[in-house]
């Protein structure tokens, strides 16, 4: 027979366990007690949110940044990371500065009158009658230079100073200097040596151009050539025996130049000579004509 014609078979079942009763419902008036503490905490926590969550966020951010790769493909690790170079502001110092600013100030000012003097005595031609003395000055000068390049400031201005009074020293001398040139002059000039006496003149008044003794010079140099002329003309003369024409070629002499103390003495000479042998041709006249009386 099919299952289908079996007949049915009742299923024996239990009744459920009674289910406890609820709990009772909680009271009013505890409930009440943990609003206020909760409604603290949720601002707390609010405030967490807004306050820290940001600054965590860019920490985490920058922790979790995959580093740089290498060369080779592999990331690089914090500690070699390159450092950004931020430029840092120059190290102001006001008072150092202050101080270094004067001492250049000092050097610079004593440069300069060293500079000054220095084309003064140029000008004056200090090469060919100081020459030793200037380019020691001139040395001196040169270490100060090297010294304000290396920013010591003090030593520079040390070896300026002392440049410069070597340069006044210098400048000191020339009037000695002067008159040794002026003397060269008259020396040359009662010598007739007129290119001694010219290249004297020419160092004289590139060292004193105003000087009214080498004004007098240069017109006793110009004369020279004809005072020389009457000397030679005197000697001849007087060699000849001709002492008036000896003496009034020297008389010419000493108008053309009357300082020329060569030619002065020439004819002081000349002229009693002659005055002698005047006398004594008068004599001897005086007694031939007695002789004949």
């Amino acid at each position: 027979m099919s299952r289908d014609k079996d007949p049915l078979t009742p299923t024996p079942f239990e009744p459920a366990a009674q289910q406890p009763a609820p709990a009772s419902a909680p009271q009013p008036g505890r409930e009440r007690r943990w609003v206020v503490p909760a409604l603290l905490a949720l601002l707390l926590i609010a405030a967490a949110v807004i306050f820290l969550l940001p600054q965590a966020d860019n920490g985490s951010a920058n922790d979790t940044a995959e580093p740089p790769a290498t060369a080779a493909g592999e990331p690089t690790s914090p500690a070699s990371r390159p450092t950004a170079k931020t430029s840092q502001p120059p190290e102001t110092r006001p008072w150092s500065d202050a101080q270094q600013a004067r001492l250049r100030k000092e050097a610079q000012d004593v440069l300069a009158q060293l500079l000054e003097l220095q084309e003064q005595l140029e000008e004056r031609g200090v090469t060919q009658w100081a020459a030793e003395a200037f380019n020691a000055a001139k040395t001196a000068a040169a270490e100060g230079d090297e010294l304000y390049k290396q920013r010591q400031f003090v030593p520079a201005r040390e070896r300026f100073e002392a440049s410069l009074e070597q340069l006044k020293a210098i400048s000191a001398g020339v009037p000695e200097a002067v008159s040794k040139q002026l003397e060269l002059a008259r020396q040359g000039i009662e010598a007739g040596q007129v290119e001694d006496v010219t290249a004297a003149l020419d160092q004289a008044e590139l060292m004193a151009p105003d000087n009214e003794t080498l004004l007098g010079l240069r017109e006793r140099a110009a004369k020279l050539p004809d005072v020389m002329a009457k000397l030679e003309q005197a000697t001849a003369a007087e060699a000849g025996n001709d002492l008036a024409g000896a003496e009034s070629a020297l008389r010419d002499a000493v108008n053309l130049d009357p300082d020329h103390e060569r030619a002065a003495a020439e004819l002081a000479r000349v002229s009693e000579r002659h005055t002698d042998q005047r006398f004594n041709r008068a004599m001897s006249e005086g007694y031939a004509a007695l002789d004949e009386a």
